[in-house]
């Protein structure tokens, strides 16, 4: 397109991208709605929708990433109406406050927007474990490997 050396990609050094995000326009991260299929002769060969929900309508935005989602993306009714819908989204629940107050303790996870009501989880930052130096990073390393060839 302009002769520069290609972008290369993150996980295959060997590919490159020759991305102009000038050439998108204004509303062009948007248009993903446009063509997204919304029939089943739409789909690749072998491919189809997710049932449910089953296909997009017209004015389905669920692909779109750049907006927030709806309750009824997040709700499920067929789920929570099945008998043990109530005991599995228990479980749920508590599967991930067990993750984010372990995750707190050991310092990878961070809680975040709970001012803002959105309430989401955010690995903290690598090499941020307070009071830890690099001699018991070492030692903790270690003691890993060591336990590991056992």
């Amino acid at each position: 397109r302009d002769d520069l050396p290609l972008e290369r990609d993150v996980v295959h050094s060997s590919i490159g991208h020759d991305f102009a995000p000038e050439a998108i326009g204004e509303f062009g991260l948007s248009q993903v709605r446009i063509g997204w299929p919304k029939r089943a002769e739409e789909y690749p060969p072998g491919f189809s929708a997710a049932s449910p929900p089953g296909f997009c309508l017209t004015t389905c935005d669920c692909m779109d990433v750049n907006r927030r989602q709806t309750l009824g993306e997040t709700f499920k009714v067929w789920l929570e109406e099945a008998p043990e819908g109530a005991a599995r989204t228990a479980a749920a629940s508590g599967a991930v406050e067990m993750f984010a107050q372990q995750g707190q303790l050991q310092f990878f996870l961070m809680r975040r927007g709970s001012v803002s009501n959105q309430h989401f989880l955010q690995p903290a930052q690598q090499g941020t474990f307070p009071g830890q130096t690099g001699e018991t990073a070492a030692a903790h390393l270690a003691a890993s490997i060591n336990r590991a060839m056992k």
